[in-house]
Order: structure tokens, then sequence, then C-alpha cells
């Protein structure tokens, strides 16, 4: 599915999209799902709002529609949708990218200068979301990302990279 280092979005848009685990998801093998933006999941129990998406950094580097896609960027509408889907309550929360907040934690932590933190569209729309999972949540909630390439726990925020996290045991493995 992947052409150079990033999905093939065009190509994603061709599986089917079916209900299953109480939002919509494209079918991409038998008992393999793509979890589509600004959906809310109730697997084995446990409440998942899925946002996946991140502009690229290395754009100048890339090709359009062949290792870059307009279609990386979280979209005002996949955070609206997000953002309702909250009324159900939510468990955690999956992106690949961060929320502004968190990135300028988690980069000052990390001892990069506090200008590094990625301010794209896409942080921007994930700030939002934080914003009303705040705003409409007690903090039982988790977030959980990958994009950073670091193995990270400042609670309620997970950057997994080398390891994973085991919910039903809330504990990394």
């Amino acid at each position: 599915f992947v052409d150079g280092n990033h999905e093939n979005f065009h190509r994603l848009e061709n599986f089917p999209t079916i209900t299953k685990f109480g939002g919509k998801v494209q079918r991409l093998a038998k008992n393999c799902f793509h979890l589509l933006r600004g959906e809310h999941y109730e697997i084995n129990g446990f409440k998942f709002l899925a946002l996946g998406g991140a502009e690229s950094h290395d754009k100048e580097r890339r090709l359009l529609n062949y290792t870059l896609w307009n279609e990386e960027t979280i979209t005002e509408q996949e955070a609206n949708k997000a953002i309702e889907s909250l009324e159900k309550g939510v468990d955690f929360v999956i992106t690949h990218s961060a929320p502004v907040y968190f990135q300028q934690k988690l980069f000052k932590n990390l001892g990069f200068p506090y200008n590094v933190y990625d301010d794209s569209r896409s942080c921007q729309q994930l700030e939002r979301v934080l914003h009303s999972l705040v705003e409409k949540q007690e903090d039982n909630w988790k977030w959980f990302m990958g994009h950073y390439h670091v193995d990270v726990d400042f609670k309620p925020f997970y950057v997994l990279y080398n390891h994973f996290y085991c919910i039903e045991e809330d504990k990394w493995v």
C-alpha cells in the first residue's frame, strides 16, 4: 500500500468502506482495517477516536501523488467530526502527529529549542480536538502517537516507536 515513504491515498480510496466497531473503516484484507479520520470506535470494551494524518516535513524532496499527498493533512471537517464524536466518550485517541501543546512539552523535554514544534494545519486541528476533549471529559483518557520516532510517556500522552502499550494491562511492553 505504500509508494515511497507515505501512504498512497489514491490507492486507499479504492478499498471498500464498511461499518465495523461502530464506525466506518476500510477493509484492506480479511482482518486488516484502516481506521478513518474522525471516526469513533468501540473495540473490546474500549472507546477509540482515530485521527491520523500529518504533513510531510520534507515536501521539497517528495513527488506529489507518489511520495507526497495533499490528503496527508487533517481537514477542518475531519477534526469537527472527531470533536462531535467526543460526546460518546473516549478512552484512547490515536493519531500520527500531536497537538501543538504536547509538541512544545516533548521537544523542550528532549532538549530542542522551544520554537522547533510543528505548527502545521494538522497539528492545529489536533490542538482543537485536545481542547474539546479536555472541555468535555475528565482526564481519564490516553493519547497515542508515533510520528516523533521516540518512546515517551508524558501521561496522558504516549509516543510509541520501538515499544508497545498494552491497554488491557495499562503498561508498556
